[in-house]
């Protein structure tokens, strides 16, 4: 059945009554959607963005926070070439035009896009910097970028930023042995040879990665724009290289390298009409804003320092598990380290964790190693987003029904503590079993007698 009026909510977790909202209107099962929503963050730094999404009765696991890093203007630096195919114009163009667009007359001050030749760039601007933007400039040649420059955006890119880099003729041109200090950490490439003209293949985007944006109009339209011209990057067999897209010949569109701790995004075409119709084309502005997008999730990741948040569960002595080895299991199952404080009252058991994730977590201790069973006991706490919150222990009938049907609940002190354990049944349990069934049939033998 589809959940219809999903109202999603996206907030500052330290003033939430600032929050923006937008309705999904239908939802299918496993559907998964994105969806838009301006928020404004009136302070510069990191911020803790929380987003609610839904009113379920679990509405626990609805809601996930993240830390962003505001800014009043982000900086974008554009190193080009002169166009292929107008030498009156820079190749450049169509790009700057499009990374302007996303900004009103009234809200021209939140990007800030500067161009620069192969030779007007400096390693000094770098410093003021965040994402740049590479279109096939000069890698040899009197109009070349520097020794000096690419020095720099190695170790600018490798310390947490991004490039996007857009190659065409002028960067296959250079081999490996002469790309000056760019081949230590691009990849070479080769011109492909009288190329069939190609579209984008928008039915292999994933319904949830960096472009499934694309299902939406106008990107639905990507796919009519043909691309006559490219290279080929030697990367394919990268594992550190993954494919964000591909074209109708299954080649990839745009690749991901990670540099370190920085990303480098390549894409093997030039934004310019001597490589594609694309940027004559309604889809162009959306699919760099969507790009731009991407990318500024990814420097947010990589920049943002981590935040730790301590959560805890209180439980009277006698509800211990019976071991000393606990851990915490988040709701996506990963595996935590708890510490635990005993007094002569209570058992705290603590954790410390970045940003934890809102949802089902447990805690569990696995049995000894001379078992002769695999359970694992458990208490299923309900997880909070807030610094320091405790958690509250869930009721039987809330284990059923997220953990499944097989949770045999061995103890039930009301507020305090739900301990259970799921999988193998205990001995004690096959042991009442046995009795039950040997109850039965010495019953039935009794009613088989005659009076």
């Amino acid at each position: 059945k589809p959940a219809t009026g999903i109202k999603t909510t996206l907030g500052l977790g330290s003033d939430f009554d600032t929050a923006e909202s937008a309705v999904i209107e239908k939802l299918d099962p496993g559907e998964e959607r994105s969806i838009t929503i301006d928020l404004l963050i009136p302070e510069d730094g990191h911020q803790i963005v929380k987003a609610i999404a839904g009113n379920d009765r679990f509405s626990r696991d609805n809601q996930k926070e993240k830390i962003v890093l505001a800014r009043k203007k982000l900086q974008v630096l554009i190193v080009g070439a002169k166009s292929e195919i107008d030498a009156n114009r820079d190749n450049t163009f169509f790009l700057y035009h499009a990374l302007r667009s996303g900004s009103s007359d009234s809200s021209n001050s939140g990007i800030e896009v500067k161009v620069a030749s192969g030779r007007g760039a400096t390693p000094d601007t770098l410093d003021e910097t965040d994402i740049v933007f590479m279109v096939d400039p000069m890698l040899a040649g009197s109009d070349s970028v520097s020794d000096g420059f690419m020095e720099k955006l190695e170790n600018w890119v490798s310390v947490g930023n991004t490039l996007v880099y857009f190659a065409g003729a002028n960067y296959a041109a250079v081999s490996d042995s002469n790309m000056k200090n760019a081949g230590k950490f691009l990849p070479t490439a080769n011109p492909t040879p009288n190329l069939v003209p190609s579209t984008i293949a928008t039915e292999n985007f994933p319904p949830v990665g960096w472009f499934n944006r694309f299902r939406s109009a106008p990107l639905n339209l990507i796919n009519q724009s043909e691309f006559r011209k490219r290279v080929t990057f030697e990367t394919s067999k990268d594992y550190q290289t993954s494919a964000l897209g591909y074209f109708s010949d299954n080649q990839p569109l745009a690749e991901m390298k990670q540099l370190r701790s920085g990303f480098i995004t390549l894409l093997p075409w030039v934004p310019d009409l001597s490589y594609s119709d694309l940027p004559l084309r309604p889809s162009f502005v959306p699919f760099i804003q969507t790009l731009l997008s991407r990318i500024l999730d990814t420097l947010n990741d990589a920049k943002n320092p981590s935040i730790s948040r301590e959560i805890s569960l209180r439980l009277q002595p006698q509800d211990l598990l019976g071991s000393e080895k606990y851990k915490w299991v988040s709701p996506t199952g990963t595996a935590l380290a708890a510490s635990m404080e005993k007094s002569v009252d209570e058992v705290v058991f603590r954790g410390e964790f970045y940003t934890p994730d809102a949802g089902i977590w447990r805690l569990e201790t696995t049995p000894p190693s001379n078992s002769k069973t695999n359970t694992k006991n458990l208490i299923a706490v309900q997880a909070s987003n807030e610094e320091g919150a405790e958690l509250n222990p869930l009721q039987e009938s809330e284990i059923d029904e997220i953990l499944g049907k097989n949770v045999s609940h061995q103890n039930n002190t009301g507020d305090g503590s739900i301990t259970g354990s799921t999988g193998e049944l205990t001995n004690l349990l096959l042991y009442l079993l046995l009795l039950f069934f040997v109850f039965e049939m010495f019953f039935a033998w009794w009613c088989g007698k005659p009076l």
